[in-house]
């Protein structure tokens, strides 16, 4: 756990290396893609939800599980590198 802190106060202080101004755009930047992420987060689970209890045919429940997995995994991916491991 200390090390995943550290990891995270070292990605803060990198973006402070280039100026103050540089830093706050990073951090903004930062917040706007960790929200994005939460709002997508939200919308795939609510497919998954009303896949395992809506819908009636298994073949589109099916997809709209896998479908909704597969976007989930990427998205968090891409907010991992946005948010996360930045240099």
């Amino acid at each position: 756990m200390k090390t995943i802190l550290n990891n995270i106060i070292y990605s803060f202080r990198a973006s402070f290396r280039n100026g103050i101004l540089y830093g706050v755009l990073d951090i903004l930047f930062r917040l706007v893609a960790l929200c994005l992420w939460i709002l997508t987060v939200k919308l795939l689970l609510t497919f998954m939800w009303e896949a395992v209890f809506v819908l009636k045919i298994n073949s589109e429940r099916i997809w709209w599980l896998v479908y909704s997995s597969m976007s989930l995994v990427m998205v968090t991916l891409l907010a991992y590198t946005a948010v996360y491991d930045r240099e």
